[in-house]
């Protein structure tokens, strides 16, 4: 059963820091991306979503293959780099 669903309940829960729980967020995030396989995309979708206060965004690229439907990567910003970057992976 799900208690809390933030990373600062989960932390009062497990009594860990928000660094140790960063840590196992990105130890799962690079385990998942190890284990992706190569796979031609039919069709990409790329949005940008304000976050916060202002005028920070994040650029979302994402596959809509179907079932296969997934998040490829995330990107801080909004800029033409963030696309390049994810392009000549």
């Amino acid at each position: 059963m799900q208690q809390e669903c933030s990373t600062a309940g989960a932390c009062k829960l497990l009594r860990i820091s928000l660094d140790e729980a960063d840590g196992i967020k990105q130890r799962a995030i690079d385990r998942g991306l190890r284990r992706r396989k190569v796979e031609p995309l039919r069709r990409l979708c790329i949005d940008e979503k304000a976050v916060g206060w202002g005028h920070k965004y994040v650029t979302i690229i994402s596959c809509a293959d179907g079932a296969k439907a997934r998040v490829m990567a995330i990107e801080d910003d909004r800029k033409e780099r963030n696309l390049n970057r994810f392009c000549v992976r």
